[in-house]
């Protein structure tokens, strides 16, 4: 649709506009405090640099906290030479990368992926604005990052996704020796020894969803679960079977 092509649009009566539903009203650049913020992977997709030429994945981003909420941040991540940024960034997001060989990834199982991420200053034609450098790994600090951050305990990516108390590996479980459990809200036990019985707690999809590979593997051996998670490379297919599994058995809640 043509908009305004006349004068007469410019000098009076109405002026067609634009459907401006989900234009960013910062014109992709803002300014915020440099720091570790909380980021969603929304989109992901393969292009080409328009500098370079090369392949690239360009990975979008939502703030999930503090003065990043709800603004919008990309990491551009070459698929050709030195792809440091991709494998940083798919390990942060909870991805297993092979040691060796090319390997495909299910991008539906990504979107979603939360991990901590540094955002700092950085100047482009003449204007100051904020960006997301890199993704955080546990142990790892942020590049050329200030004292403030640099001298926080390091931001694991998606082990430590949330600042509040890592859920329980294992499940709530009250044993008794001479035989019976104790009494609990679900009839689910299992023979943990000689005359003892353990009581399963049915665990929160939430709870699943938030956690690393090591403890759904835990959850895994603690529930009895017949599942692989070696066959699931990505962690999302990973939460999704266990919870899967766990529904089955009556014990997701």
């Amino acid at each position: 649709m043509a908009y305004n092509r006349g004068r007469g649009a410019q000098q009076g009566g109405l002026l067609r506009m634009p459907n401006m539903k989900g234009v960013d009203i910062h014109g992709g650049m803002f300014r915020i405090p440099p720091g570790e913020y909380l980021m969603e992977l929304v989109s992901m997709k393969e292009d080409v640099s328009q500098n370079s030429g090369k392949a690239m994945v360009v990975y979008d981003f939502i703030g999930c906290e503090g003065a990043a909420t709800d603004k919008k941040f990309r990491i551009y991540a070459t698929l050709e030479g030195d792809t440091w940024q991709n494998k940083r960034t798919l390990t942060a997001l909870g991805v297993e990368v092979p040691e060796d060989g090319e390997f495909d990834i299910d991008i539906s199982g990504c979107i979603g992926a939360q991990a901590y991420g540094y955002v700092d200053d950085d100047e482009y034609q003449g204007n100051v604005r904020s960006v997301l450098k890199q993704l955080l790994i546990e142990g790892e600090q942020p590049k050329n990052a200030p004292a403030a951050v640099a001298g926080r305990a390091p931001v694991a990516g998606r082990a430590q996704a949330y600042r509040e108390p890592a859920p329980p590996a294992r499940p709530v479980a009250g044993v008794r020796s001479g035989g019976g459990a104790q009494t609990a809200s679900r009839s689910n036990t299992r023979v943990v020894g000689r005359g003892q019985q353990q009581q399963i707690e049915p665990l929160p999809a939430t709870d699943v969803n938030r956690m690393t590979a090591d403890q759904l593997e835990q959850v895994v051996a603690d529930y009895g679960l017949d599942l692989n998670l070696a066959d699931f490379r990505m962690i999302g297919k990973k939460r999704e079977a266990v919870c899967g599994k766990l529904d089955e058995a009556g014990l997701l809640a």
